[in-house]
């Protein structure tokens, strides 16, 4: 760490926390994630999900793991720094015209479609997750994100409740890629709202949310939804769907339209990362409309020594 100087912590989560650092001798600015459990050895380090996933992705809308460093027996995670993320835009109540809208959403979609086409599955989209700078939208945080392709079970954590998709509120040992469409649907809606669209209080009380909206799950228009209910003894009202439209009335008709293909029940039924990148809503923004925010970086203070570094990995 004797290359880094510590500015101010930016948060702190069930996993890690997280810093913002400058490199010594340069205004170069990053992000530093120490990582709450320790590691006794480099090749207990290789075997963190995180880490080998990160190392397997590169995509301008996917943040970088730049290097990783272990010092002692604690591991950190060096990676590219980002101004805000977007729930701090949200709760800022931050003005976010059209054009910005579409451009954020078109980079999540974009990271989606490729970690997808990678075998990855994300499981923890939500506002505080995608970190956005002046010149490009990224999503962070990939500490329980999950290679499909190695065929390992589920483990019980999955995302922030509020963005669960159903089929993983209802346990059901087969959810892919489409839960992190679900969530994404959930952070537009959001963005549209200034409030989560779905926010749950336990997980019964969340599909009960989601209810509300979507109407009642049936049969009809989610085939394994009697087995996923009847295995968990839970009974949903009968409710028609709410117009989404009603619900957000400041969203225009070609958002509403995007939503109701990635907000439903079944999930084999929503659009996916890349066909979603398709649909008129984000087909009208390209890169070319960036920078996308203009805040500039808030002044770095109180500098604080690192430690001497004890072992480095990078990648270039």
């Amino acid at each position: 760490m004797d290359k880094y100087r510590t500015i101010r912590t930016l948060g702190d989560g069930t996993f890690g926390s997280v810093t913002m650092a400058t490199v010594k001798g340069s205004k170069e600015v990053v992000a530093i994630k120490k990582l709450k459990r320790t590691f006794g050895s480099w090749e207990e380090c290789n075997e963190l999900r995180e880490i080998s996933i990160l190392r397997k992705i590169c995509h301008p809308n996917i943040i970088k793991l730049r290097e990783i460093i272990r010092e002692a027996d604690d591991l950190y995670l060096v990676m590219d720094y980002m101004e805000q993320n977007l729930l701090g835009l949200i709760t800022r109540d931050a003005q976010m015209d059209l054009t910005f809208i579409k451009n954020i959403m078109r980079q999540v979609f974009e990271g989606l479609a490729y970690i997808h086409k990678s075998g990855i599955i994300h499981r923890d989209i939500k506002p505080e997750n995608i970190l956005v700078s002046q010149n490009s939208c990224k999503i962070g945080d990939f500490g329980i994100a999950k290679d499909l392709r190695n065929g390992q079970p589920f483990t019980d954590y999955v995302s922030t409740r509020w963005y669960r998709a159903p089929e993983q509120l209802l346990k059901s040992q087969r959810y892919s890629w489409p839960a992190d469409v679900f969530a994404a649907g959930c952070v537009l809606a959001e963005i549209f709202l200034k409030r989560p669209i779905f926010p749950g209080t336990n997980e019964q009380d969340q599909l009960m949310k989601i209810c509300e909206i979507l109407g009642t799950p049936t049969a009809d228009n989610w085939p394994e939804f009697p087995q996923l209910s009847r295995r968990l003894g839970i009974t949903f009202p009968r409710r028609a769907p709410a117009p989404l439209q009603d619900i957000m009335p400041s969203a225009p008709l070609e958002a509403i339209s995007f939503l109701s293909r990635i907000l439903c029940w079944d999930p084999s039924k929503r659009s996916s990362a890349a066909q979603c990148l398709n649909h008129p809503f984000l087909q009208s923004i390209r890169r070319e409309t960036f920078p996308i925010f203009s805040e500039q970086v808030e002044e770095v203070k109180s500098p604080i020594n690192s430690r001497n570094s004890f072992g480095r990995r990078s990648f270039k």
